[in-house]
């Protein structure tokens, strides 16, 4: 589904098929890595997309139990692998994007710019989409 959507949402400019061999080479990676691997460094930068990346790819190794994994680029690493983001939970989002003392310190900004790209329900608009028509 998100192949699809990217396709059409690109207006054809990237192929679900490509889209598709994309994502599952991504997760052959991350199974990879919990295979191969002790222990992993990932380097963020504390950018809004890159905290996105950050929480996936946490949320992925957590579900294969691969724990061992130290961060550059954040002040610190918690040992809490919030699924909001991995599981779009909206309510979720909701709360973190208020959240005082959040797990990682760029979650609160990530989960408002997320909730702000979900549509309007009145003109079906992102954030985005209605500054570009703007």
């Amino acid at each position: 589904m998100r192949a699809q959507f990217l396709e059409g949402f690109t207006s054809g400019g990237l192929k679900k098929d490509f889209i598709l061999e994309t994502l599952e080479n991504q997760y052959k990676k991350i199974d990879s890595v919990a295979e191969n691997y002790d222990k992993i460094v990932l380097w963020f930068d504390g950018c809004l997309f890159d905290q996105s990346m950050l929480l996936h790819i946490l949320t992925c190794l957590h579900l294969k139990n691969f724990l061992n994994v130290e961060l550059l680029c954040v002040d610190e690493f918690p040992e809490i692998v919030d699924t909001a983001f991995a599981n779009q939970n909206f309510t979720k989002l909701v709360k973190l994007s208020s959240e005082i003392d959040a797990p990682l310190p760029c979650i609160p900004a990530a989960a408002t710019r997320w909730i702000q790209e979900q549509p309007d329900p009145i003109t079906g608009l992102g954030r985005l989409e209605f500054l570009e028509l703007r």
